[in-house]
């Protein structure tokens, strides 16, 4: 009798220990424990807008980066990135630094102070016709005889080859001066001829 009381009180200990275990196992808990919700919170966002001010943000970007600073200059930025062609480099693009000079020479027995007047001021309207003519790099003498009518018209020139030195571009300038020159002013009162004759030298030189 007593190992059956004892074995009925260990029995009933164990289904005691073995009961408060399991009640406090996580399934007993839900079970027996009232359910709390929690509400969920809902958040849109609107892409559009996001997307929006992305292009904004990269326009401002853009526009920073090729905005050039203040110490450099603008100009450098507003060369196109493209291949462009080497243009030839031209002698006429650069000033000639020119000088065209009538050299005096002996002039004819006439001691007409109106002659020698007259003269002078045909030679300063040659030598401004060869300096407007004259545009290329090239050194040289050119000696020309013409003849000028009493009216002031050019009735004939003659370019002395054998007291000339010059190119031949030289030469056709020469001749281009005396005639665009023409007409040449009226003779004086005091020169009585129907025509004169008169030599020039033009001297070209470039520097």
């Amino acid at each position: 009798m007593l190992e059956e009381k004892r074995f009925q009180i260990s029995l009933i200990i164990s289904f005691l220990i073995h009961s408060s275990v399991l009640f406090y196992l996580p399934p007993f808990q839900t079970s027996i424990l009232p359910k709390v919700i929690t509400p969920l919170e809902v958040t849109y966002f609107k892409l559009e807008r996001e997307s929006e001010e992305k292009k904004t943000e990269d326009k401002f970007i853009s526009k920073s980066y090729i905005k050039p600073p203040p110490f450099i200059d603008r100009g450098v930025f507003n060369v196109k990135r493209q291949n462009l062609e080497k243009e030839p480099i031209s002698i006429e693009k650069f000033t000639l630094e020119k000088k065209v000079i009538l050299p005096e020479i002996p002039l004819p027995k006439i001691t007409s102070p109106a002659y020698f007047s007259y003269y002078q001021k045909i030679r300063e309207k040659i030598r401004i016709c060869a300096y407007r003519n004259y545009t290329r790099p090239e050194e040289g003498e050119v000696y020309l005889s013409f003849c000028i009518a009493s009216n002031g018209s050019l009735k004939k020139i003659d370019l002395q080859e054998e007291k000339s030195k010059a190119t031949e571009y030289l030469k056709n300038i020469a001749l281009k001066s005396v005639r665009d020159g023409s007409p040449y002013p009226a003779f004086p009162k005091d020169l009585e001829f129907g025509e004169l004759s008169f030599n020039v030298i033009i001297s070209f030189e470039a520097e």
